[in-house]
């Protein structure tokens, strides 16, 4: 853990351990970005004069939708072709490989073994994005069995998303806390980004923390 001063801005730089913690970071970041989408989807529909009206921004917000569905899918199948492109010719290859494709279509095997799955960090970043996106599309999909292509769908969508949100968010703050020894107060508003230095090496780069906070951390050096 090393603490950079640059000008009057505090960061804090810690090693990552964990490939999982990846996952679990773009699918959190992931999950924000897109509720942020959709939320303003729906405010721009429910403000809408005219039931037409209404329905064309519900159509956009099915685009979006559609649109990132298109994007998990391809990070998947991108992945796949990286997996295939090793594999050699002995039995133990095969096996090796034909395990590592059915992983990923597993979500919870990659959240489990994502290292082994998914070999690079990048692409652990990769499909951390690629499985709120399915998600996502999971949901839109299921909402218009229930609800049709109006409105509720939409809204129903929005309110699901924002419960994918707080769950992913809520358990990425609890590891972003075991992983810096910080609480949760402390980092409730950091900004957190990832630099890799190599293929497999990999800090997190934690800023915008509480005036003061540093003085609490020993010293590496004492």
């Amino acid at each position: 853990m090393a603490i950079e001063n640059e000008l009057t801005a505090v960061k804090l730089r810690v090693e990552m351990t964990d490939t999982r913690d990846l996952v679990l970071f773009e699918e959190q970041d992931r999950a924000e970005r897109h509720y942020r989408h959709v939320h303003g989807a729906l405010m721009d529909a429910r403000n809408r004069l005219s039931a037409t009206e209404t329905q064309a921004q519900v159509d956009l917000a099915g685009e979006f939708v559609l649109s990132a569905a298109d994007a998990g899918r391809a990070t998947v199948k991108s992945l796949q072709a990286q997996i295939l492109a090793i594999r050699g010719e002995t039995d133990q290859s095969r096996k090796e490989t034909g395990w590592r494709l059915a992983a990923l279509g597993d979500v919870d095997m990659v959240r489990e073994k994502a290292q082994y799955v998914l070999g690079v960090h990048a692409n652990a970043a990769l499909i951390g994005r690629a499985l709120t996106d399915a998600a996502l599309s999971a949901a839109w999909e299921t909402n218009g069995l229930l609800y049709g292509t109006g409105f509720d769908r939409l809204h129903k969508t929005a309110h699901w998303l924002h419960a994918y949100v707080q769950e992913r968010r809520a358990a990425w703050l609890a590891r972003l806390g075991a992983i810096t020894g910080m609480d949760g107060k402390s980092l409730a508003d950091a900004d957190v980004t990832w630099e890799s230095e190599s293929a497999q090496r990999t800090h997190w780069v934690v800023s915008n923390l509480p005036s003061g906070w540093d003085a609490a951390i020993p010293s590496e050096e004492g």
